[in-house]
């Protein structure tokens, strides 16, 4: 299993000596979404996935989201996260 970099063009994970030591150790390189710089990579499933899951429900206590949110995490295979 390789490592993996999430580049999100900040300035040290651009410069051409951070980039050539990258691929001299064979790091995955993830890119960061240009159009979602607040949005991490690991999100993208996430969130639409809790949003089908989240369909037509309604919550009247943060005590009832949070039990859902651990429902919801404890249900999803490994490979989810």
């Amino acid at each position: 299993m390789s490592a993996k970099l999430l580049h999100d063009n900040a300035h040290p994970h651009v410069v051409k000596i951070t980039s050539q030591k990258t691929e001299e150790l064979g790091w995955e390189v993830l890119s960061h979404a240009p159009n979602s710089p607040d949005t991490a990579l690991s999100e993208y499933h996430l969130i639409p996935s809790m949003q089908h899951s989240l369909a037509e429900k309604y919550s009247k206590s943060n005590d009832e989201v949070k039990k859902w949110m651990d429902e919801y995490f404890a249900s999803q295979p490994a490979e989810f996260f």
